[in-house]
């Protein structure tokens, strides 16, 4: 997993405007800023989860937990510079991601093979709880 990018040259991850999880233009959008080490493949970014997210009980929905690691894994397959979809994607939910809790969010490409890629992410909560991990497999288009 990647560590905590902390230089001055550290990279942002190109958005597109209107994306539901990092979109800066969408008012609806979770607005999640992910920071990238392209030379691991590899983003980070934090999250606190609003009421919004929530599915019941002060617990984020897990189709948002889902929506986070899937935009994490092809965060990091983008940060060759290409652009890469999801195929498939497979989460384990592994604890609740509670409303008002910090969330950290890392993906990373754990293989390349031409068109197509596999990549891996987790959130944790802040305190190391494992929230939930995704594996997926991705293809490059465009």
């Amino acid at each position: 997993m990647p560590t905590p990018v902390k230089r001055p040259s550290q990279l942002r991850a190109p958005s597109d405007e209107s994306c539901f999880v990092c979109g800066p233009a969408n008012p609806r959008s979770l607005h999640v800023s992910f920071r990238v080490e392209p030379k691991a493949s590899a983003v980070e970014a934090s999250f606190e989860p609003g009421r919004e997210t929530q599915g019941y009980d002060g617990v984020v929905h897990g189709g948002i937990i889902a929506a986070l690691l899937d935009e994490a894994m092809v965060k990091a397959a983008n940060a060759s510079g290409r652009a890469f979809a999801t195929a498939s994607l497979s989460v384990r939910f592994r604890s609740p991601g509670r409303v008002g809790e910090s969330l950290v969010i890392r993906g990373r490409v754990v293989e390349r093979r031409g068109r197509l890629a596999r990549a891996a992410a987790t959130i944790h909560a802040v305190g190391g709880r494992l929230v939930a991990q995704a594996e997926g497999s991705l293809v490059r288009h465009g």
